[in-house]
C-alpha cells in the first residue's frame, strides 16, 4: 500500500483511452488550493482502475490514493530523460 494521499478537488475525468490490446489508462484531473497558489495534479488509473473514475463527477472533493512512479529513457547521444507520473489506485469521496 501507498503511503501517498492527496485531498482535491476534480476538475476533468478524461475518457478512457486503450494502448494495444490489453493496456488502457484514464486521467484524473484535479487541483489544490495552497494559499494563494493552485496546484494542478494529474492521475493516471490503469487498467481495472479505469473503473473507479466512473462515477465520479468535475467539481467533487476527493481524495486520492496513489503511488509515485518514474521510468528512465536512454537514447543513444542524449542525456537520459525521466518521466515521473503518479498513478492513482484508490479515490474516496
Amino acid at each position: 500500500m501507498s503511503k501517498f494521499s492527496l485531498k482535491m478537488k476534480v476538475t476533468e475525468i478524461g475518457e478512457t483511452k486503450s494502448f494495444g490490446t490489453d493496456f488502457k489508462k484514464r486521467e484524473l484531473i484535479g487541483e489544490t488550493v495552497d494559499g494563494t497558489y493552485t496546484n494542478v495534479f494529474v492521475f493516471e488509473f490503469i487498467n481495472d482502475k479505469t473503473a473507479l473514475l466512473d462515477e465520479i463527477l468535475p467539481n467533487t472533493d476527493v481524495t486520492v490514493h496513489f503511488n509515485i512512479r518514474c521510468r528512465k529513457v536512454e537514447s543513444a547521444g542524449k542525456d537520459p530523460m525521466y518521466f515521473t507520473s503518479l498513478n492513482g489506485w484508490k479515490v474516496e469521496i
